[in-house]
């Protein structure tokens, strides 16, 4: 199958090289250019398809991402650090 897809090609270039019309080519050319964008894109999104689908535990994300978890005590001295004096319901309202 993969030898007729490349005589096809082949028949195609070969096809190609018998044009005389410039606006021909010019139109080949960019649909060619379209085309090759779209497979491009196409195989991307079949890449992040597959990367996301695979089922993964939790345990097996930790250490594929290095996951290092902060202790709880220096969470909360970095937090006081902070001297946040504004209402939680405030500093929320400033996302919106």
């Amino acid at each position: 199958m993969t030898l007729k897809f490349k005589d096809w090609k082949l028949k195609l270039i070969e096809d190609l090289l018998q044009l005389k019309d410039e606006q021909s080519l010019r139109k080949i050319e960019k649909e060619i250019k379209y085309l090759s964008k779209t497979e491009k894109k196409a195989a991307q999104r079949q890449v992040v398809i597959k990367s996301t689908s695979k089922t993964i535990s939790i345990e097996q994300m930790k250490k594929e991402q290095n996951y290092q978890p902060i202790e709880k005590e220096i969470f909360y001295k970095k937090v006081a650090n902070l001297n946040i004096d504004e209402p939680l319901e405030e500093l929320l309202s400033m996302l919106d």
